[in-house]
């Protein structure tokens, strides 16, 4: 059959090349591919500029925990030149004393100390004590109060190194990382060594050898067995140590006994707490001679011409701005007064710290005074003396209370170590045997 003039013949199609086939398909899902990525980088950037505080925070908090990092490695060879504490405290306007001295350079008593006192375990634990911490849980749990103690040295060099000294459930959680990470890179000598350094000792004093220059004088290097064991526990009050005599040892009491309490009192001021002729008080409702009952009347005459820096009587108002450095009353009075103030210094605190909850403005004046607040307590607090020596025995004895915690124990022992290395029991009989007035 032929085709006539103007008539088309049907198109004819080759058969699909398998290669150019596999080009398009590899061509199409390249497009594919890039258009998915742009759809990537555009939604990307879209977050990026909904959330950039996100991205933010993200840099700065990885760029602290670099920089922490690395300030643990430097200042494993680097002494640090100044902490957070001490910048607080020059805010204050508190003057500062510190000088880094090498653990050379302090009495191998201090350390040693220390450790005993606050770090049973420091040569076995990893930075954390968690039996210690297990024990201050069930305490708190059973006091109905807030978890306090069981701080190890590194715990306490990182909080002095990085952190702040309010006490806070925060706090104590970043200073177990921190503590483990400077257990890890240092040697323990270091630890105790930074940590004898930058810990406060008093106000503005920071570091073992600027206390010893300010309370003996003298250099970290030549302290005593019995000067490093003052420091170990040294607490920082108002206008210094008083020595109340007799706190409850004896309820009923003559003349004479006042008289003797004034002799053991003024030799315990002396020899123990280095109070050069401390000034003796009789504790009465009154100033004048003639107040008080029968008992105070007639053993204010004794004191007179006891040969002791007697000045006269003082009333228990006095008794926490430092009435005198020895205040004597029978045992009766001074258990009264003694419990009388602790219950009101209790009772002060927490009312205030009530006060501060119960308003937004109260919170956040509370936010303001929280580090000075919590001073505060921890220095009033009984727990943190743990007892008394009761004195006038051939032994040593520490009395505590008997609702006493675990605090209170810890530093109760702390208190009678002390009293054994310092020799009290042997100092106050040495001297005692020097006066009549001991001897009726």
């Amino acid at each position: 059959m032929h085709q006539h003039a103007g008539e088309q013949r049907p198109q004819q199609f080759a058969a699909p090349d398998p290669n150019t086939t596999l080009l398009l398909a590899a061509t199409g899902g390249y497009k594919a591919f890039r258009m998915a990525k742009q759809a990537v980088i555009r939604a990307k950037a879209k977050s990026k500029r909904q959330h950039p505080w996100a991205r933010r925070i993200g840099l700065v908090v990885l760029a602290i925990m670099l920089g922490l990092f690395l300030s643990i490695i430097a200042f494993r060879f680097v002494n640090p030149p100044i902490t957070p504490v001490m910048v607080a405290e020059k805010l204050r306007g508190t003057t500062l004393k510190y000088r880094f001295v090498p653990l050379e350079s302090i009495a191998r008593d201090l350390p040693l100390a220390v450790i005993a006192s606050e770090d049973g375990r420091f040569c076995n634990h990893w930075g954390v004590d968690w039996a210690a911490v297990k024990d201050a849980v069930q305490e708190a749990r059973k006091r109905g109060r807030g978890f306090r103690g069981a701080s190890t040295i590194p715990m306490q060099t990182a909080k002095n190194l990085y952190l702040w000294t309010d006490r806070s459930y925060v706090r104590k959680v970043l200073e177990v990382p921190l503590a483990y990470l400077l257990t890890i890179f240092w040697p323990k000598e270091r630890v105790i060594e930074v940590y004898l350094n930058i810990a406060q000792w008093g106000p503005g004093i920071f570091g073992a050898e600027a206390a010893s220059q300010h309370y003996f004088r003298k250099s970290a290097s030549q302290l005593t067995r019995r000067e490093a064991l003052l420091l170990a526990v040294s607490l920082p009050a108002r206008d210094g140590a008083s020595v109340l005599i007799d706190a409850g040892a004896n309820a009923d009491n003559r003349p004479e006994h006042l008289l003797q309490f004034g002799y053991m009192g003024s030799i315990f001021a002396e020899e123990i707490l280095e109070i050069e002729e401390p000034e003796v008080k009789l504790l009465s409702i009154g100033e004048e001679p003639d107040k008080g009952n029968r008992l105070t009347r007639e053993a204010h005459p004794l004191l007179v011409a006891s040969g002791l820096r007697f000045a006269g009587n003082t009333e228990s108002r006095d008794l926490l701005t430092g009435a005198a450095d020895v205040v004597v009353c029978d045992g009766f009075t001074g258990n009264v007064v003694l419990k009388s103030l602790e219950g009101t210094i209790m009772t002060v605190l927490n009312s205030l710290r009530e006060e501060m909850l119960a308003s937004r403005r109260g919170k956040v004046g509370g936010l303001l005074i929280r580090g000075a607040a919590r001073g505060l307590k921890r220095r009033l607090d009984p727990d943190t003396y743990g007892g008394a020596y009761l004195l006038g025995l051939r032994g040593l004895l520490v009395k505590a209370h008997g609702n006493s915690s675990r605090t209170a124990i810890t530093n109760a022992i702390a208190l009678g170590a002390r009293g054994v290395s310092g020799g009290v029991v042997e100092r106050l009989a040495g001297r005692l045997g020097d006066h009549a007035g001991l001897r009726r």
